[in-house]
């Protein structure tokens, strides 16, 4: 589960404890789920001081869909040098000051969301706010770290470095002003953690993240005539850690970075009849370190990158009466490395425009080094 704090746009706002003074540089970062501006010629305001000396001021005007301008710190909107804020969509806003600015003067941040006054409120869900000082990181303010159940009273974002806390003045008490995202992530931790996900003759979606760490490592992901849809990290750590991922007359769509590391690691990736799309990273280390690939009577498409690194390192991808296309880059360093990529029956692409019928491909025990671009190929064999 991932928590913002929503504000109404009509009278919420948050105060912290006391004002945050920002001398000299500064780093100042607000995260959005979204942000609703509206229609009008007035102002939504980002943060202000407690009360109205030295306020740290950033506003959005509503006619122009803009942040003011201040002579005391540059705008970032979803990093780049703009001030214009985009609605409904995730978005960040960063302000910062360095020795450039003609105005060095003290800041105060007091209020997030209106005016010292509370006019001019947002509408909006906050997920974080982030505050940096010359001294190192001052305040981190985050809904989804604060206590969600505190009904009755006005909510309170919590600063989870120190106790400059904001509570809400003017939302709802009944815990309405929390609202779940949904998403999060999976933890498995043990001497032996194994993680098993099995669709037959369905759909598996999961965004968030998978963690598996243990002395016996390994994740195990099924589908059989269905479909699995992946969105995230998935992180395998452990003296022997594993990471399997099969699909039979189905699909397999990944989308992110896998990360499998330990004393023996290996990665496999196997479709019969189906098709598997990979777009990411994968990175495998260990001591004896594999990553397998293969697909019968189906497609394999992998534009990524896969390092394998370990003293004995393999890396594997098959395919039978399939097309094997590989865009991506692979790097394999090891006191043994070796790259097997063999097609039978089918078809295998390696970068733009060179296709090659049944391939089987192996390499002596001895010295070898083998590099691979998309339109390059050199292979040194040894003795």
């Amino acid at each position: 589960m991932s928590f913002v704090i929503q504000t109404d746009g009509v009278n919420d706002v948050l105060k912290l404890a006391s004002d945050i003074v920002l001398s000299g540089d500064f780093d100042v970062l607000f995260e959005y789920e979204y942000i609703v501006i509206g229609a009008g010629s007035g102002a939504k305001i980002i943060s202000d001081g407690l009360t109205s000396s030295n306020r740290f001021n950033l506003n959005i005007v509503q006619s122009t869909n803009t942040i003011d301008a201040r002579n005391y710190c540059t705008i970032e909107v979803n990093d780049v040098e703009t001030r214009v804020v985009p609605e409904n969509i995730p978005v960040t806003i960063r302000a910062y000051r360095n020795s450039n600015h003609s105005d060095q003067g003290d800041k105060n941040l007091g209020t997030i969301g209106a005016r010292y006054s509370n006019s001019s409120p947002m509408d909006c869900q906050l997920k974080k706010v982030t505050v940096v000082t010359a001294g190192g990181t001052d305040a981190i303010l985050d809904p989804d770290a604060s206590d969600h159940s505190n009904t009755g009273q006005q909510p309170v974002v919590v600063d989870t470095l120190g106790s400059n806390n904001a509570t809400g003045v003017g939302f709802p008490t009944d815990g309405s002003a929390w609202v779940d995202l949904g998403g999060g992530g999976i933890s498995v931790t043990g001497d032996t953690a194994a993680f098993d996900f099995t669709a037959l003759a369905g759909t598996v979606d999961l965004a968030g993240e998978i963690l598996v760490t243990g002395s016996t490592a390994s994740f195990d992901y099924s589908a059989i005539s269905g479909a699995i849809d992946l969105t995230g990290q998935l992180l395998v750590t452990g003296q022997t850690a594993n990471f399997d991922y099969s699909a039979i007359n189905g699909g397999v769509e990944f989308t992110g970075e896998i990360s499998v590391t330990g004393d023996t690691a290996s990665f496999d990736y196997i479709a019969l009849p189906g098709t598997i799309d990979l777009t990411g990273e994968i990175i495998v280390t260990g001591s004896t370190a594999s990553f397998d690939y293969t697909g019968e009577n189906g497609a394999i498409e992998l534009g990524a990158v896969i390092n394998v690194v370990g003293q004995t390192a393999n890396f594997d991808v098959n395919g039978v009466n399939a097309e094997v296309s590989l865009t991506g880059e692979i790097t394999i360093i090891g006191d043994t490395a070796t790259f097997d990529y063999v097609a039978k029956s089918g078809i295998v692409v390696i970068g733009e425009g060179q296709k090659i019928g049944t391939v089987a491909a192996g390499f002596a025990d001895s010295t070898i080094g083998v590099q691979y671009k998309q339109n390059t190929i050199t292979v040194n064999f040894g003795e």
